[in-house]
């Protein structure tokens, strides 16, 4: 069960979860094709701390706000700018639906790397079709290794914490 579990308030939830995932999506490192973004570390605080529904349904608000033409993704922008990133987006509702199904079975680490993992996949398989899969991994895999472990093993014990408050 996730910590922040579906009450009378899931609406608010779902509300929070999105909202995360739109201010992690600013704080970025603006390269190209992809830039470096604080968005796989909201979709890891969703898949770690909200019940399973709320946080597909986050997941699934952000992009569909995206989708209507809201600038909600990195650099504000919309579906219709980011292209060749979609797949990562992708990724996001797979990494939350597959972290909040095994959380029972996997430690907060384990998670942190199924989804991490899932997004780096979808992103780079879709990235391949406009780059080719070598330069999908070049630039859409490649310089995110160093930052990426960074935030496995931070929420990790940042939620660890979290719980044992």
């Amino acid at each position: 069960m996730g910590i922040l579990s579906l009450t009378r308030s899931h609406g608010f939830v779902v509300f929070l979860g999105a909202a995360v995932l739109f201010v992690a999506a600013q704080i970025q490192i603006p390269l190209q094709p992809v830039p470096i973004t604080l968005q796989t570390m909201g979709v890891m605080i969703l898949g770690l701390l909200f019940e399973k529904k709320a946080a597909m349904q986050a997941v699934l608000l952000y992009i569909t706000l995206g989708i209507v033409g809201l600038p909600v993704f990195a650099g504000f922008s919309t579906l219709f700018t980011v292209g060749a990133r979609a797949g990562y987006l992708v990724g996001f509702v797979l990494a939350v639906w597959a972290m909040t199904s095994a959380r029972e079975r996997l430690s907060l680490l384990g998670l942190n790397l199924l989804g991490t993992v899932i997004i780096y996949a979808c992103g780079i398989a879709w990235l391949s079709v406009f780059l080719g899969c070598e330069q999908a991994i070049l630039v859409g895999l490649m310089p995110f290794l160093f930052s990426g472990a960074i935030k496995v093993f931070l929420l990790a014990g940042a939620v660890r914490y979290i719980r044992g408050m």
